[in-house]
C-alpha cells in the first residue's frame, strides 16, 4: 500500500526493484513490488546485484531500456 501511495504521490513513471544477490530479506518482497507496479501500470525492472564492477554495463543497459520504455509511454499520453 505504501508503494502505491508513494508512486501516485511522486508520479512515478517506472519501478526499479534492487535486490542484493543471495539476500532473501529483500527478495521475498519482489513479488509484491512487481504486483504493485503492474497494478499501477508502471514498467518494472528487478535488478539482482552484488555491486561488483562486472555488473555495470549489463545493469546500465537494462536501466536505459526501462527509462526508454517510460519515456515512450510518456510521449504516448494525450496532452
Amino acid at each position: 500500500d505504501l508503494l502505491r501511495k508513494l508512486a501516485r504521490e511522486y508520479r512515478a513513471e517506472c519501478v526499479v526493484d534492487l535486490v542484493w544477490q543471495a539476500c532473501l530479506t529483500y527478495d521475498v518482497e519482489s513479488p509484491f513490488v512487481r504486483e504493485a507496479a503492474e497494478g499501477l501500470s508502471l514498467p518494472y525492472l528487478k535488478i539482482e546485484t552484488d555491486y561488483s564492477p562486472s555488473d555495470t554495463a549489463r545493469l546500465a543497459l537494462r536501466v536505459q531500456a526501462l527509462f526508454e520504455t517510460a519515456a515512450g509511454r510518456r510521449a504516448e499520453r494525450p496532452a
